[in-house]
């Protein structure tokens, strides 16, 4: 427990220094490869968890709307481990030192506007997961299935959003440094 406690602590005020708005360039640099780091993580973890979890319930649940739900979980978090991947492939062997100013910002309003994107992508998720549901609640063909894909779709894109919403946050906080990086 006091393991947990202070990982717990360590995140925390890692999270606060990122949304400190003072610095250099070099510090924004290093705050936005950090908060890919950071989302990647988060997102490894509920994609192995899901994965993990997902694959066995769908293994031992036979034909009923909660294996339905775990299949897709499990589906679902292929993709987001995929994801993840890229994410720190997109970082890996990035010198924040050697970055200019306008590569910086550059890449600043990029992940930010690709956050701005999911955050659509993952409302739509959850709004095609209704869909869903509704369908199967008034289908008699396999209407288990429906309602579990539907109850999936919403719950995995409720997480998303959350996290999505967080991060973008997060990075948005960033705009004042490069602001007071371009009016120095």
């Amino acid at each position: 427990m006091i393991w947990l406690d202070f990982h717990t602590t360590t995140f925390l005020l890692n999270i606060s220094l990122l949304l400190d708005a003072g610095g250099t360039l070099l510090e924004l640099n290093q705050r936005r490869l950090e908060l890919i780091n950071v989302h990647a993580y988060v997102l490894g973890a509920w994609a192995l968890i899901n994965l993990v979890v997902g694959g066995w319930l769908t293994y031992i649940l036979w034909e009923s709307q909660r294996e339905a739900f775990h299949h897709m979980n499990a589906s679902w978090n292929v993709f987001n481990a995929l994801v993840v991947w890229y994410m720190f492939a997109s970082i890996a062997g990035i010198d924040p030192a050697t970055l200019s100013l306008a590569e910086s910002i550059e890449a600043s309003f990029s992940v930010q506007k690709a956050l701005a994107l999911n955050i659509g992508l993952d409302a739509m998720y959850m709004a095609a997961g209704m869909a869903l549901y509704q369908f199967g609640r008034r289908t008699h063909l396999r209407g288990y299935l429906w309602r579990g894909f539907g109850y999936s779709m919403q719950v995995q894109g409720a997480f998303l959003i959350l996290l999505d919403i967080v991060f973008y946050i997060l990075h948005t906080n960033q705009n004042e440094l490069i602001h007071n990086l371009l009016t120095r």
